[in-house]
């Protein structure tokens, strides 16, 4: 649901109103959720660092371009926070920062069909 939101929020050439409503909602609905189990835990699957947060880190980053407020849930900002704030994440997250700035071109209309377009449902 993060996926399609961003999607339809950020990469979609055309604006569909329905599909940026719904997949928002959905990203802030999987959010509250994610709110209320972190209420309870330290972590997504417990009191330690798993491999449930690994997942579910990189989606909350950034989550403002999937029209997802962290201030508005105290546990997943908490939780996020902690997860940030680690050195591995740090290192990682200087790799990728270093990836993408490294590949800054603009999308140009090949672009667009390879990620979004025809080329990628070709058989290969």
């Amino acid at each position: 649901m993060m996926g399609q939101a961003n999607h339809f929020r950020r990469y979609s050439k055309e604006k569909i109103q329905y599909a940026i409503d719904r997949y928002t909602n959905e990203a802030n609905r999987l959010t509250r959720v994610l709110d209320a189990r972190l209420a309870a835990a330290r972590d997504t699957a417990g009191s330690e660092y798993s491999i449930a947060d690994i997942a579910c880190f990189p989606w909350m980053r950034g989550a403002e371009q999937r029209g997802v407020n962290l201030e508005e849930y105290p546990n997943v900002k908490r939780w996020f926070d902690a997860i940030n704030a680690r050195p591995g994440v740090q290192r990682a997250l200087k790799v990728l920062a270093e990836a993408q700035a490294a590949n800054a071109a603009p999308h140009n209309d090949k672009s667009w069909d390879i990620m979004f377009g025809k080329v990628q449902f070709q058989k290969r």
